[in-house]
């Protein structure tokens, strides 16, 4: 039976050891999903693959179905997101972890989101963490707004015309976190029930 290959981009969102040299990635992709994905041998200091699959990075990945993981043969980063800037950046890099442990509890693992712009969205706004520096005030805007563009895009979350102004722009910018500040409470009373009501 032939071995088809699917090649994707993905956002590790998690990760744990398996066996002696292998590791169990979470991933969301930009065509699957969220998947968990074998990386075989990933952990061995001769592994071509371990400098790309750390936690919360971007790459292209080559993947084969396997009976009962996806299994990783091919990784390589993509040529317009400079992880690495964010890694150096702690309060940049700790807003990213917050938004993958939200995905990691509202999105279940392999189904495919019923809003392709998902992956887009979560894309996009990392992106845009990555090209600017954020003061205090703006990071608290940049989480409300990623967090309530998220949980609308997963199903989650009350949309009133006032909260559609932080989901209608396809671009992050800065006016996307202005418009943010102008809304801030309901935003936060908004996440908040979408939180509540999850049961998560």
């Amino acid at each position: 039976m032939p071995h088809y290959l699917y090649h994707s981009e993905a956002f590790i969102i998690g990760s744990r050891p398996v066996g002696e040299g292998s590791r169990l990635l979470d991933l969301i992709t930009e065509r699957l999903g969220r998947v968990p994905v074998l990386a075989q041998g990933s952990r061995e200091l001769r592994s071509k693959l371990r400098y790309q699959l750390i936690d919360l990075n971007f790459f292209q990945a080559t993947l084969v179905r396997g009976r009962e993981f996806w299994r990783l043969v091919g990784a390589e980063a993509p040529t317009d997101l400079n992880v690495a800037q964010l890694m150096t950046d702690y309060n940049h890099r700790m807003l990213v972890a917050r938004l993958a442990l939200l995905l990691r509890r509202f999105l279940p693992e392999n189904e495919v989101s019923s809003d392709r712009r998902l992956y887009a969205e979560i894309r996009s706004a990392i992106s845009f963490l990555i090209q600017h520096q954020l003061s205090d005030h703006e990071r608290e805007q940049y989480e409300i707004a990623t967090v309530w563009r998220l949980l609308s895009r997963l199903g989650y979350g009350r949309r009133t015309k006032t909260l559609e102004a932080i989901l209608i722009p396809e671009d992050w910018s800065h006016d996307l976190l202005t418009a943010t500040a102008a809304c801030q409470p309901e935003a936060i009373a908004s996440i908040n029930e979408a939180l509540y009501h999850s049961h998560l």
